[in-house]
């Protein structure tokens, strides 16, 4: 009877110690960091934000979308034909590319859509950490109102604000438009308004700071790492775990096959 009560015992330990080792990788496993996909998630005028693109082979473009370095003489226009200038865009900042053209990129900039020749962006393989410019002009007018109107034309029935004296505003970069003083040439400024649309205001009435060049360095990379219990703690209640189990199962083998009393014996 005792060796057959040791022989269980033993059985429910090789039985637990098979079962711990396929536990135990478990828990480790949650003490691999997460993956950060590898494409951008940007919609249209939404945030800027993305991790690296995955460049494809053979120097072709990077997967859409990504965004481009601007150089010198890069300029936003409304359509696809590259016809209607919207403004100037600051060069060594950057451009989110979403949609490729034969000779044109389909671009976002801060709030504004638009489309760009592809010979005046450099595409890259990184998020850029300072993606806009941050440019401001101050409105002057000896203490009267300002016109912001929706086309650099100042014979044009088109204005849709009048700011204040003194009213400081963002400013994209420049267009060339009509000339109301012949001193001061056809220059305006492409500012975005508070409502989020953009205007125009003659270079006349704005001092505006010249834009730095940027300081271009990848965006430093967001540590999601997953949180886990500590294994050694997770381990030890496995094993306790495990322990419980067997219990009830040498006690149901004891038993049910323990000796039983003869019925026909005589006290």
């Amino acid at each position: 009877m005792k060796s057959f009560f040791t022989a269980i015992i033993a059985a429910a330990m090789i039985f637990s110690a098979g079962l711990i080792p396929s536990v135990a990788p478990a828990a480790r496993s949650h003490l691999r960091p997460r993956q950060t996909p590898s494409v951008f998630r940007q919609a249209s005028g939404g945030a800027l934000t993305a991790s690296s693109p995955v460049l494809e082979q053979d120097g072709e473009e990077p997967l859409l979308p990504f965004y481009a370095e601007i150089t010198g003489g890069c300029v936003l226009y409304s359509d696809e034909s590259l016809t209607n200038a919207v403004t100037s865009l600051p060069p060594t900042y950057f451009v989110m590319v979403y949609k490729v053209l034969p000779s044109a990129y389909q671009v976002s900039y801060k709030n504004l859509d638009g489309y760009i020749n592809r010979g005046d962006v450099s595409a890259v393989d990184f998020t850029p950490k300072t993606k806009f410019a941050s440019s401001f002009l101050t409105l002057s007018n000896d203490g009267l109102h300002i016109n912001v109107r929706s086309a650099p034309d100042h014979n044009a029935d088109n204005i849709v604000a009048r700011l204040t004296h003194g009213a400081t505003l963002y400013y994209y970069g420049t267009v060339s438009g009509t000339t109301q003083n012949q001193l001061i040439g056809d220059k305006w400024y492409c500012v975005q308004l508070s409502e989020g649309g953009y205007g125009y205001v003659y270079s006349m009435y704005a001092d505006a700071a010249p834009i730095p060049d940027n300081v271009i360095e990848p965006e430093p990379p967001s540590e999601n790492v997953t949180v886990s219990p500590d294994v050694s703690a997770g381990g030890n209640s496995e094993y306790f775990f495990i322990a419980a189990l067997c219990i009830p199962v040498i006690i149901f083998c004891y038993l049910l096959f323990k000796p039983r009393p003869d019925s026909g014996a005589r006290s």
